[in-house]
């Protein structure tokens, strides 16, 4: 779930360099695209080492309704942007999609069963507000 989640944030993040007209646009896509790839393999990592599927292929799962999650005419909108249009539109799009992140890490802080699992949300969910905080300016 978290790694869709993830994955549509880079998706934005790639848009950047091409279609931004601030340069702390682009270093603030820098910034999410370097933490998020990391993120990603550490949670394939997690799901491998415990014999977990990367997709749940048995349950049907719409990533689309996950807190945060732009939908496809807005991800096409952030695609056709440009300039300040761009960024506008990505700041909106990225407080979102942060802000859907730390609700799910809210939600789940509470139901960790692994020592591993328990470190994790302790260190990842608290990054999150800050970076949303950092997109915000």
């Amino acid at each position: 779930m978290m790694i869709e989640h993830h994955a549509q944030a880079l998706v934005m993040t790639e848009l950047a360099p091409d279609r931004a007209e601030s340069k702390k646009i682009v270093k603030l896509a820098e910034r999410i695209g370097a933490a998020q790839g990391p993120e990603i393999e550490a949670m394939k990592a997690w799901l491998k080492s415990h014999d977990k599927a990367e997709r749940d292929e048995g349950h049907a799962h719409d990533h689309a309704t996950m807190p945060g999650m732009a939908t496809q005419a807005q991800l096409k909108q952030l695609s056709a942007a440009d300039g300040a249009a761009f960024d506008q539109l990505f700041l909106t799009l990225m407080i979102t999609h942060h802000q859907g992140a730390i609700t799910m890490a809210t939600e789940v802080k509470g139901r960790a069963t692994t020592s591993w699992w328990r470190r994790w949300r302790t260190t990842w969910s608290p990054s999150r507000p800050a970076r949303s905080a950092g997109c915000a300016t």
